[in-house]
């Protein structure tokens, strides 16, 4: 479902930011895949404004993929204390942008 959604030029942001939230709990109902220091991250970006969080990797510290209005992006990365891993979705999937 997801993959359908990127792959339209119209994307629905609430859906994606529906499916973002549905990964968020999956993994934080897995023991011991998302840590006290991931849970308190996520949090502060929800509090901050962001719409929806997904744990990427197998947890255990990875990294944490926000959705973010841009408007509201700088108040996110200063909420979780988090730093910014900026990045494009192509066809081949997700790529650090200029790594």
């Amino acid at each position: 479902d997801v993959r359908i959604l990127l792959s339209t030029s119209n994307i629905d942001i609430t859906t994606l930011a529906k499916y973002l939230k549905l990964t968020w709990d999956v993994k934080r109902r897995i023991g011991g895949v998302v840590l006290p220091e991931i849970a308190s991250a996520y949090f502060a970006a929800m509090d901050a404004g962001a719409m929806a969080g997904k744990l990427l990797g197998a947890g255990g510290g990875g990294c944490l993929f926000f959705l973010v209005a841009p408007e509201l992006r700088q108040d996110v990365i200063d909420a979780t204390g988090l730093i910014e891993i900026p990045f494009k979705i192509d066809r081949e999937g997700v790529r650090g942008a200029g790594l």
